[in-house]
């Protein structure tokens, strides 16, 4: 009689856990997909060179040399992007931005003050615009 009681105590733990599981399993997603870490009030512009680019899931990012007014010395700023299936719908390639690219990005920087952000639109030294923004995908 114990040992059955312990098999319906193990299957009835067994059967909670997998029970809950989905219902916790997206929080760590959902969590990822927080923006809060950059001020949407702020809209900032700096000028530099693409040092790094990664046009991968879950977002792209790079890193760019900005050299600031005042400073002697160039800041690395890391900018983050939507999801490449986003850009690819902008008309972004993974060699849209590459190592070396002189550009002007425009971004909501980051809450802390640590040099970078979310790019909202990329200027490319021919004066091509680049959009950041999903909600200027063009669906036909």
């Amino acid at each position: 009689m114990r040992r059955n009681a312990r098999n319906f105590l193990s299957c009835l733990a067994c059967g909670a856990v997998f029970a809950t599981l989905p219902l916790v399993a997206p929080l760590p997603a959902l969590a990822h997909h927080s923006f809060a870490m950059f001020d949407q009030t702020k809209n900032d512009v700096v000028s530099g060179t693409v040092t790094e680019f990664g046009f991968e899931n879950p977002h792209i990012h790079w890193r760019m040399k900005v050299a600031l007014p005042g400073s002697t010395e160039a800041k690395s700023y890391i900018l983050e992007g939507p999801t490449p299936i986003i850009l690819k719908r902008l008309g972004w390639t993974r060699n849209s931005l590459k190592v070396g690219d002189k550009i002007k990005v425009q971004l909501h920087p980051l809450r802390d003050g640590t040099p970078g952000g979310q790019a909202i639109k990329v200027w490319l030294a021919n004066g091509q615009e680049l959009s950041l923004v999903a909600e200027d995908v063009q669906y036909n």
